[in-house]
Formats: structure tokens, C-alpha cells, sequence
């Protein structure tokens, strides 16, 4: 199954900003209090999962690891982006996937640069976005992980970002799933794999 255009130039786009983020990022992170979707959020705790046997285990850059289902596929494009797609449907297609981009951050506080990577996703990367908002931050397996949520005309959107505890890597999901599912139903697909997340 060939990527579309439009999907590859987002996931382009997401990579280069993991980039840029590196280059950057001797900002010092801050939120706007006056933005309300930039108010961090209390975490949500999620137990951990137990890996299935027979699912396979992604290693994200050596900095992570997540597990994926058997009949999942995986499409790495150099060491720092990977796709993890969902099974095809009934029609033959795959309903949706996950982009996984590790990018380079100067170091220091993860705190802060978790807020600095959510914020700069959400004024910069998804601005434009139809119902684009922040959820209450996840806890999965010890660590803490942004989330947006936001859609097009076509897709459903869920992001989890996280940043490891040296401040220096930032790893992002971006879940995309046709809206020839509800958002639950998408929702129902993918949500095995994320409490399956180990920082290594």
C-alpha cells in the first residue's frame, strides 16, 4: 500500500519539525497563561499493559519501545520515523496508522520541554485543524505524555508526545484514522498498543 501525497508531506512535515525542535530548543519552554489549552493538564494514570504474546516490539531511535499486534505492519523511513499500520478491512484498505517521530532536543527539565513540544505542536503543527484542543496529559507505564486531539474533512487525529527523562529526545505519536470509522471505533483499533510504551 503506497502513502498518499498528502500524508506523506504531514509526516515530512513532522519529522522536519522534530529536526527544527533540536536546533531550537535552547528557548527556554514556557506556556502562555493566558491560553487555556496551554495550561498543563493532571495526569491521567494508565496501568500498565501486558504484551501479548506474538506482538512485536518497535524499538523507537534505542530511546523507547512500544509493541504493535501480529497482523500490524511496520514501515521505518530512516532511524527517527516509523509507521505502524493497522490491519487492512474488510474493503482491503488499512483504516488508519501511526506515525512515530523521534526528534533531538537540547536537554534539561522534561517537564518543560514536554510543554514546550505540546504548545509549539499546537500553534504550529496542527494550527488550522478543525476541533483541534488539549486533553488531560496520560500516564503510561511511569511516563507522562501529552495529548491533542483534532480532525479533517477525511481523518480522525490523536497525538501523544512524550519527552525522555534527559530532556534530549522527543518521541511522537500521531495516530490518523479514516472517518469511515467513528472516532471510538478508531479509538477501539489503536488503544492496545499505547499502554504497551516502555522508555528504555
Amino acid at each position: 500500500m503506497t502513502t498518499s501525497r498528502p500524508f506523506a508531506l504531514a509526516t515530512l512535515a513532522l519529522a522536519v519539525t522534530l529536526t527544527v525542535s533540536a536546533c531550537s530548543s535552547n528557548e527556554k519552554p514556557t506556556a502562555d497563561p493566558t491560553n487555556a489549552s496551554e495550561t498543563p493538564s493532571p495526569v491521567a494514570e494508565s496501568s500498565a499493559a501486558t504484551v501479548p504474546s506474538g506482538w512485536q516490539t518497535v524499538d523507537l531511535d534505542g530511546v523507547a519501545e512500544i509493541s504493535i499486534p501480529p497482523d500490524w505492519t511496520i514501515k521505518s523511513t530512516g532511524d527517527a520515523l516509523d509507521t505502524l499500520r493497522a490491519p487492512k478491512d474488510a474493503v482491503g484498505f488499512p483504516p488508519g496508522s501511526a506515525t512515530v517521530g523521534v526528534g533531538n532536543l537540547a536537554g534539561g527539565d522534561q517537564k518543560e520541554q514536554l510543554e514546550w513540544m505540546a504548545n509549539r505542536q499546537l500553534k504550529t503543527n496542527y494550527a488550522g485543524y478543525t476541533n483541534l484542543r488539549r486533553l488531560p496529559d496520560e500516564a503510561i507505564n511511569g511516563t507522562t505524555f501529552y495529548r491533542l486531539q483534532l480532525e479533517n474533512s477525511g481523518d480522525w487525529y490523536d497525538v501523544y508526545g512524550t519527552v525522555t527523562p534527559d530532556g534530549e529526545h522527543s518521541i511522537v505519536f500521531e495516530w490518523k484514522f479514516l472517518k469511515t470509522l467513528d472516532r471510538k471505533e478508531a479509538e477501539a483499533v489503536w488503544s492496545p498498543v499505547m499502554p504497551t510504551f516502555k522508555m528504555l
